[in-house]
């Protein structure tokens, strides 16, 4: 049975700036779709900035973060999100963690350190209020290091639920060519990766090779999931023109589950076009996966109007075949109203 649920968000902005840069700023809403409401107010009071966030979402919530630099070091106390990202990391660039605690961070030209101590946390964010939920303690050291201009060492290690240290280093062997290299554990398993990138005017080469066990994560937290790449990967895109690309991609990802031992190994091939021009965007892609015996073919073609400066319209449609099933078809459409340069509203 198909079920259909409406929801309704009602937003409040309340502000107030003083010429000294001194600012509040407070959000509240209720969301009947998400049953959820509550409020969040940000705030900035030289030297200290931060936010505040109370909502019910199945229970009470709560988050907070003040901040401040003193002395050349930046502080931190309360929820917020800790980068995760290794060199090796090519195709995908937004890992990260959410932390609740105490943290300190320094850079310079030549290095940069950041020490955390806490628990791990779950975010739960609406466009009108923010909260987080502590899972299990945990402390982090993350540390950057430049030998000259071409040659970065960066060193992530986060004890928690098993122990995760992994070194990695990037290498510009020149403007357009980079060569990086990983190794260590996470969460008390080995792991081995190298990868490359090439980029000019009209062609960019992207590749991968990952050598882990299905035991290996990078980080073990039950609302954070990271997905990771194994065996060979590789990504290339052709830009013939400024306004015309061609994208082809060969990908093996592997999901963990913090159900079970088992992690869910999928084999993606992909081919993509894409073209823009006078407002208007098109972008088709056919994609291949695999995983185990099971295996599934997608089609999709998405098209975007820009319909003025601050409204643009989406159109997709999706086909989809899962091994000998019938052929299954949706449509998409979207309109994205950008209210202010921090708030934009979508409806679907």
């Amino acid at each position: 049975m198909l079920r259909r649920r409406t929801g309704i968000v009602l937003l409040c902005l309340l502000g107030r700036t003083t010429a000294s840069g001194q600012f509040l700023t407070a959000t509240g809403g209720a969301s009947s779709l998400l049953d959820t409401y509550g409020s969040k107010v940000d705030f900035q009071y030289a030297p200290v900035s931060g936010w505040l966030g109370v909502g019910w979402n199945h229970g009470l919530r709560f988050g907070a973060l003040a901040s401040a630099t003193w002395r050349g070091a930046d502080y931190a106390a309360g929820d917020r999100l800790y980068p995760f990202a290794l060199d090796t990391d090519v195709f995908e660039r937004g890992y990260y963690f959410d932390g609740r605690g105490l943290s300190v961070s320094r850079h310079n030209q030549a290095e940069t350190w950041t020490v955390f101590a806490g628990s791990l946390a779950g975010e739960f964010s609406t466009s009108f209020v923010k909260t987080y939920q502590s899972e299990r303690a945990a402390a982090a050291f993350f540390y950057e290091r430049k030998a000259g201009a071409r040659v970065t060492f960066h060193s992530s290690n986060v004890l928690s639920r098993g122990l995760t240290s992994i070194e990695s280093v990037n290498i510009a062997v020149s403007r357009n060519w980079k060569l990086d290299t990983s190794a260590g554990v996470g969460a008390g398993h080995a792991m081995f990766a190298a990868a490359t990138e090439y980029k000019n005017r009209w062609l960019t080469l992207t590749g991968s090779w990952t050598a882990a066990d299905d035991r290996f994560q990078r980080l073990h937290a039950p609302l954070s999931v990271f997905s990771e790449r194994r065996g060979a990967n590789v990504r290339a895109r052709l830009t013939p023109f400024a306004h015309l690309s061609f994208t082809l991609a060969h990908e093996n990802i592997a999901e963990p589950l913090m159900s079970g031992p088992i992690t869910p190994h999928i084999s993606l091939d992909s081919v993509s076009v894409s073209i823009s021009g006078a407002g208007f965007g098109l972008t088709t892609t056919e994609s291949s996966s695999r995983s185990g015996s099971l295996s599934a073919q997608t089609q999709v073609f998405t098209a975007s109007r820009r319909l003025s400066s601050r409204l643009t319209a989406y159109g997709s449609a999706v086909r989809s075949q899962n091994g000998t099933q019938p052929l299954t078809s949706f449509y998409l459409s979207t309109v994205r109203g950008r209210v202010s340069p921090r708030l934009t509203l979508d409806g679907t």
